[in-house]
């Protein structure tokens, strides 16, 4: 690494992080396909609520990256945070198009959303997912974005519909648990 990166870190782990910031953007001069140190730098840019500039940093990484979904999910994360909503919403659609058939990794799409108060939309993708998941994948997913999206309602109609279509599965009693704990309907969870 070069010496500017070693300066970097020392001030990053002496908690001097604006210091820090200026170290690694010399050091990026230099060598700017270096994305360990790039991800350092969106990191404390992002801790120091520089959120434009952790976005923008944010956005050569993911494509610096493709297939990255990790990357992909820091950025929209950033892009919501910078006020870029529109392009924090095409980075989540890139997400859930990575996504595949992984329940998990569509469900950190779409709540990408919801935290961002874009809860209908947010409800409105997970359902489209969950129409081609494998069940009670989509249904599971259905009602953990409710839940998240404050609508304890239809997060338990879907959780038991995930019971009813997996009795045997111990994951769908899991999530109606959770809910009536919530709830705190103790006796029925």
């Amino acid at each position: 690494p070069g010496i500017k990166f070693l300066d970097g870190w020392v001030h990053e782990g002496q908690g001097r992080y604006k210091q820090a910031i200026a170290s690694y953007r010399e050091h990026l001069v230099s060598f700017d396909s270096d994305q360990i140190t790039r991800r350092r730098l969106v990191q404390l840019l992002a801790r120091e609520r520089r959120f434009e500039e952790a976005y923008q940093e944010a956005g050569i990484v993911s494509r610096s990256s493709p297939g990255d979904f990790l990357a992909l999910e820091v950025e929209a994360d950033l892009a919501f945070r910078a006020k870029h909503a529109g392009e924090g919403e095409q980075i989540v659609l890139e997400m859930l198009a990575q996504s595949g058939s992984d329940p998990d990794r569509a469900f950190r799409a779409t709540a990408m959303l919801v935290r961002n108060d874009r809860k209908k939309r947010g409800i409105s993708l997970a359902d489209t997912w969950a129409t081609s998941a494998q069940p009670p994948d989509g249904e599971m997913l259905s009602s953990r974005i409710r839940g998240l999206a404050e609508d304890p309602k239809g997060a338990m109609t879907y959780a038991q519909k995930a019971v009813a279509i997996a009795p045997d599965s111990l994951a769908p009693r899991v999530l109606v648990a959770r809910l009536h704990a919530t709830a705190r309907s103790f006796a029925a969870a």
